[in-house]
């Protein structure tokens, strides 16, 4: 991400957004500060992986994994498999609060996306070996909110939300009627929130 920055001429301060490992990236952003483009502006991290508690076991995703290699052989079929109601439920009920609500181009959108995403096992055997432990790191002018759904069954707070890894400024929300993809659940929600921490920035 940083290299990616440098490419387009982006040198800081940014406003960081990220989700899931995305939300994990962010944080790790902001505490590498210069190494990482510049300064961050701001962070705001939904549901952001690596918050794991002392002592939990962080299984790894296997049916993801598992769902990874049925997707390639089943994946011409993905957009008349969305038709059905039932399939878009058990394919996205770990992930959003309402799978109902799901549509059929999304549904086979982030089939799609799973389906070419390389690396997807390898990267999740890393994560759960590792967690953020840098929060010390982030500046206390650098505004960070870190958000949960009070539905998210992929990271639950029993053992995938340790706040005192964080920053001490930083904004714990939780979020009502949300699962783990919060952008899915409550968007509008996530866009204030998003507001609300590039608005501390000044």
């Amino acid at each position: 991400m940083a290299r990616e920055l440098g490419r387009r001429g982006i040198d800081g301060p940014v406003h960081l957004v990220g989700l899931s490992l995305g939300g994990w990236v962010v944080l790790e952003m902001a505490a590498l500060g210069p190494a990482a483009g510049g300064p961050a502006a701001s962070v705001t991290a939904f549901a952001p992986a690596g918050l794991w508690r002392d002592g939990a076991t962080i299984p790894l995703e296997r049916e993801e994994v598992l769902l990874h290699h049925v997707l390639a052989v089943v994946d011409p079929f993905v957009p008349l498999l969305a038709r059905l109601r039932f399939v878009r439920q058990l394919g996205l009920r770990k992930n959003v609060a309402h799978p109902e609500r799901a549509s059929r181009a999304q549904f086979t959108a982030a089939a799609r996306a799973l389906r070419q995403a390389r690396g997807y096992g390898a990267c999740d055997r890393a994560a759960c070996d590792d967690r953020f432990d840098r929060g010390g790191w982030i500046e206390r002018d650098v505004p960070v909110t870190v958000a949960f759904g009070d539905a998210d069954r992929t990271l639950p707070p029993d053992s995938s939300q340790e706040r005192s890894l964080l920053p001490a400024h930083a904004d714990w929300v939780v979020v009502a009627d949300c699962g783990h993809a919060m952008t899915w659940d409550q968007p509008d929600t996530c866009v204030e929130l998003i507001r609300a921490t590039t608005a501390r920035a000044g």
